[in-house]
């Protein structure tokens, strides 16, 4: 998942020089251009009047910085990076706010260092957490405003929710946490700034797991807005309490009650679009509303239908971790859908100019096809840009012009970067987002993944281009009524997809599916090679780098090489089942990057195999699951080559791990599931295996074949050699796949050809909170899948 807390605004800027980017000799001079300055009608304008009398009430400097912000808040980005650096230096750096406000713009760029280091400086400036003032003259003479009760402390308060929105992004929890609190300390009761820090503070808690403070935290900052501005609340924080699901679950049973409950939250909220929240069952009420005084209220909160001022930084993150239950989806990324549409802006589903071509004709079959792709995740080595990548390389350009839109800080990788006829950042501001697209003028835009963040996630609902497409690179329908196309593949969805009807086909949109196994990454080089290491230096890669206790140096591995997140309750059987079944084995796990996560899934394991197996078994079973630290990609590897078995999870398993795992020689156990996401390890073994080979030795059909199939795998030298052959012989066929850019290129022209325009969709009705098939279909597939998951001891 892609997670980052984001703010609003967004300019394309390099931040290293500031903040002395102006010249010496530009001092004397009005740091804007003539073509820059407000005209009368402008808001801005009576603040650059103030400039101008002579002489002023206020320090030209603070003038300065107002204006700023105000060029800031309508959108005037590179103006307004001026007037701030203008600000500090005619202010002979005794003025610390106008840092502040850079971060801001910093943290919408994506550059959360530089966001952290300009805050930082501020803090610096006014004296915070005890220290005293260094430059800012105010503070100096009247004290910190990083102090309760202080008239400014609001701005204080500004700075330390930016300094915490960036330490949560660049995954330093702990002192986010500090900070944050540190800023709830400050602020009184109903501040201006509380429903921000309260927001964060929410994010922060659910990506730890922790869910009732999550909850609590979310719908603080909702009674926040909603105190500050009744009249014109932002029910965002509300949302963001409905959508709420814990990365882990305990259970398959808590999974169930999980989605129960986010189903009726769901509704709640698209209930509330009309009718507040009269007519809202009072458990599921007290369910969304947690805070006491803002149940207390509920009277009071009226309609909230168009209501989200920015959806992509009201959404901030989507809901992620639904995906990793192994139910039929489709149902709640509808209903999830139809919120968004309810609350989001009115023009959310369209552009703001008609949907036209550049040359103003719908049947021009000469000119060139504008064709778009779009995400966050197109960085050099990143798997889901990796899908798209050999595509983007060989469209034809003398058909196509190809443009990459990158969401975020991240760059482009090089072949992406150098193959597209233009690579757009729009970093994490949603109007331009929205303006960058609707300018290009597109016949066809591809999202290269729709949930792993927020951006991507909401422009989704636009109409950008007559034809837009859904690559898989999160494997799960969008449920969204502007998306035309999901392109999967053949080998990957189940065998019988194509015989349910409508109600129960797991995409909203029209399925596409490419012949063979659909994926193709680059193949690797340069990758370390673990047969060419001496073993003083393999026993070091498992001591030093790997953190293996020496005493099971010479144990067998079982490696799941995955998130911890993708760990289903219902995999800790096969977790057990190995500890159990191999006496000299060890199950590797891969550490969580926030710790208490690990903690999460060690003590969920640890009652698993207690229940099952007795205390006495358990403390040695536990001993031998071991949770290995997150190491460079080389590392990485290195611990796929020397693992004994490979381990891949159910219900939701991957692309690029597979790939990966398959490059290594190591033989990887899998058991497909019903949908795309937990069948793609069983389309890449159809490259290179038949039905007898790969069923024979890796694919299981249930759990307990699972857990003897990588029982046989570990204990049997000589299968395991012989399937290592295989993968050594064949596995090279998954990559540079020539099939799949083939397939992917036909489809492009067959739809971008002569696309008919999109009728603009109508908000779907809304779904009632006893909607029968939303709830029987959800139900039945779940209960399907757990009977399948049954574990035979």
């Amino acid at each position: 998942m892609n997670w980052r807390c984001r703010p609003a605004l967004l300019v394309a800027f390099s931040f290293a020089h500031l903040p002395f980017l102006l010249s010496s000799a530009a001092l004397n001079q009005f740091p804007l251009d003539p073509s820059e300055l407000p005209p009368p009608s402008h808001p801005c304008h009576h603040i650059y009047g103030q400039i101008l009398e002579s002489p002023v009430a206020i320090p030209r400097y603070k003038l300065f910085n107002s204006l700023a912000v105000c060029y800031h808040q309508h959108g005037l980005i590179p103006s307004a990076l001026k007037l701030y650096e203008y600000s500090i230096i005619t202010s002979n750096k005794t003025f610390a706010l106008p840092f502040a406000n850079l971060a801001a713009v910093a943290l919408n760029n994506g550059d959360h260092a530089t966001a952290n280091a300009l805050v930082r400086e501020y803090l610096r400036g006014v004296g915070f957490n005890g220290s005293s003032p260094e430059f800012d003259k105010d503070a100096i003479e009247h004290g910190s405003p990083c102090r309760k009760g202080e008239d400014k402390e609001g701005e204080c308060c500004m700075a330390l929710n930016n300094l915490g929105a960036g330490l949560l992004t660049g995954g330093q929890w702990e002192e986010a946490e500090k900070v944050l609190k540190i800023a709830e300390n400050i602020m009184g009761k109903g501040h201006v700034m509380g429903d921000k820090v309260f927001f964060n503070l929410g994010s922060l808690y659910a990506e730890e797991g922790l869910m009732e403070d999550a909850a609590f935290a979310f719908a603080t900052s909702f009674l926040n807005s909603f105190q500050v501005n009744p009249e014109s609340f932002d029910p965002s924080a509300l949302m963001r309490r409905a959508l709420l699901v814990p990365p882990i679950s305990n259970s398959s049973s808590e999974i169930i009650k999980t989605r129960n409950l986010f189903e009726q939250r769901v509704n709640a909220i698209a209930h509330m679009a009309y009718y507040g929240c009269e007519g809202v069952e009072d458990e599921t009420l007290r369910d969304l509303l947690v805070v006491e005084e803002l149940y207390e209220l509920r009277g009071e909160i009226g309609p909230i239908k168009n209501r989200v001022i920015d959806p992509s930084k009201g959404l901030q993150t989507p809901h992620f971790y639904l995906h990793y239950h192994g139910a039929l989806d489709r149902p709640l990324q509808e209903l999830v859908a139809s919120m968004h549409i309810l609350l989001g802006p009115t023009d959310l589903l369209t552009p703001s100019s008609p949907m036209i071509h550049p040359d103003g004709r719908l049947d021009d079959f000469d000119r060139k096809k504008r064709l778009g792709f779009i995400s966050s995740l197109f960085e050099e080595g990143e798997p889901h840009g990796l899908l798209l990548q050999d595509v983007i390389r060989n469209i034809d350009k003398t058909r196509y012009e190809v443009y990459v839109v990158i969401i975020g800080g991240e760059q482009a990788g090089d072949v992406i970067g150098k193959s597209a006829d233009k690579v757009i950042p729009v970093g994490f501001d949603w109007p331009l987002a929205r303006k960058t697209l609707d300018e290009l003028q597109l016949d066809g835009l591809v999202f290269a993944e729709m949930q792993n963040e927020a951006m991507a996630h909401m422009l989704g609902f636009g109409r950008f281009a007559p034809v837009q497409i859904l690559a898989m690179g999160s494997p799960i329908t969008s449920g969204n009524p502007s998306i035309d196309y999901f392109v999967s593949c053949a080998r990957s969805e189940h065998p019988l997809l194509t015989m349910l009807d409508d109600t129960e086909s797991h995409y909203t949109e029209q399925l596409v599916l490419l012949e063979g196994v659909g994926i193709s990454f680059p193949a690797p080089s340069g990758l370390p090679c673990a047969s060419a290491l001496s073993q003083p230096e393999r026993d070091s890669t498992w001591l030093v780098d790997l953190h293996l206790p020496s005493k099971f140096l010479h144990f067998r591995k079982y490696t799941c090489p995955q998130h911890l997140f993708k760990l289903h309750p219902d995999f800790d059987a096969v977790i057990s089942g190995l500890l159990a079944g191999d006496k000299k084995g060890v199950v590797l796990l891969q550490s969580a990057k926030i710790g208490r996560k690990t903690g999460m899934i060690r003590r969920r394991i640890s009652s698993f195999v207690v229940r099952e197996f007795g205390e006495e078994a358990g403390l040695d079973f536990l001993e031998r699951l071991v949770f290995i630290p997150r190491v460079t990609s080389d590392v990485f590897h290195l611990l796929l080559q020397m693992s004994s078995v490979l381990l891949h999870p159910f219900p939701f398993g991957g692309s690029k791990t597979s790939s990966d795992a398959i490059l290594s020689g190591t033989p990887l156990v899998t058991m497909p599931t019903p949908y795309l996401r937990g069948r793609m390890a069983l389309g890449f073994y159809h490259e290179f295996m038949d039905d007898v080979q790969m069923h024979e030795c890796c694919v299981a059909t249930s759990v307990t074949d699972y857990i003897n199939k990588a029982l046989r795998l570990g204990l049997n030298d000589a299968l395991r050699d012989g399937v290592e052959e295989l993968m050594r012989r064949g596995g090279g066929k998954i990559f540079d796949n020539e099939s799949v850019r083939h397939e992917w290129l036909l489809f492009l022209d067959s739809v971008l050809k002569n696309p008919a325009p999109s009728p603009y969709p109508d908000p779907p009705p809304y779904l009632g909170h006893d909607n029968v098939v939303f709830q029987s279909l959800q139900r039945r597939w779940l209960k399907d899948f757990s009977r399948s998951m049954s574990y035979n001891k």
